[in-house]
């Protein structure tokens, strides 16, 4: 059955990795994201045939059909790497016993809905930033707005005491004001050199997400991953040094990390010290 289900989120997930495809583009460029899609080229409508994740750009040889225009491999890498992150997410999901696929009841969906929402939201910023150097206000308000509907839900299931540095909310908040406030102080500091203001808004809503015990390593997590490839970068000569480098795609990784690995990552730590 798992295998079933593992096939199941992997084809999902394609698609929606082909409309990240069409939402990060047709945003940018200011166009509405309805409507069908056209070849990028000579405009033609597309065929329902020539939309199918992965598939039609093999079969077409990544070609548009009717102008023979090379196409670009963005399509095909998108698709595969958010059905791959769609079933990395599920694994996950599943050995954390947040969702079990033979019981499961109104929470549990719950938060399976609310874990796949956030790690497609992350995913379309990392995606978004490192294309355009741009993170989305928008995406980053619906990302607010589903953690804050999360936390609510998870007071109701909440054991320890409301005035607990560990209720969800104080938990939550704390962390948005210290991570925000951290990036919000860097930016004002630097007047926008080290860090753009895209990051000090997504770096609230991390907070917010991952809490004041996690923010910590999720910072942690973001400078070091950083700092390596831009070594590596500049090893291989792919950067000079004045070049910028987004600083989103670490911090999506960092929480990443720290949403789903946080016990093993307090138990490290706490046998460390």
């Amino acid at each position: 059955m798992d295998i079933y289900f593992s096939l199941f989120f992997f084809i999902f997930g394609t698609c929606w990795g082909s409309f990240t495809n069409v939402l990060i583009d047709r945003t940018q460029k200011k166009r509405s994201i309805k409507g069908r899609s056209k070849c990028d080229f000579c405009g033609v409508v597309l065929k329902w045939f020539d939309n199918v994740p992965v598939l039609s750009f093999l079969f077409l040889g990544g070609h548009c059909r009717e102008c023979k225009k090379k196409l670009s491999w963005q399509y095909p890498i998108v698709e595969l790497s958010t059905g791959a992150v769609f079933l990395l997410t599920f694994k996950i999901i599943q050995q954390a016993g947040i969702f079990n696929v033979y019981s499961s009841g109104f929470w549990d969906v719950f938060s399976l809905v609310y874990y796949f929402g956030v790690v497609y939201l992350l995913w379309v910023i990392l995606i978004w930033d490192l294309k355009y150097m741009i993170i989305p206000d928008f995406i980053i308000t619906v990302g607010v707005v589903l953690t804050f509907v999360y936390k609510f839900y998870e007071i109701f299931i909440f054991k320890g005491s409301w005035l607990s540095i560990d209720f969800p909310l104080t938990d939550g908040l704390l962390g948005a004001v210290v991570l925000g406030g951290f990036f919000a102080l860097m930016y004002w500091k630097s007047k926008g050199k080290w860090i753009g203001g895209g990051d000090v808004k997504l770096g609230f809503w991390l907070g917010l997400m991952a809490g004041i015990k996690m923010v910590y390593f999720l910072i942690l997590f973001a400078y070091t991953s950083g700092a390596l490839v831009a070594i590596l970068l500049l090893i291989f000569k792919s950067k000079k040094m004045k070049s910028e480098i987004p600083f989103g795609p670490f911090l999506v990784l960092g929480s990443y990390l720290v949403i789903f690995y946080q016990e093993m990552i307090l138990k490290i730590w706490h046998s460390l010290i």
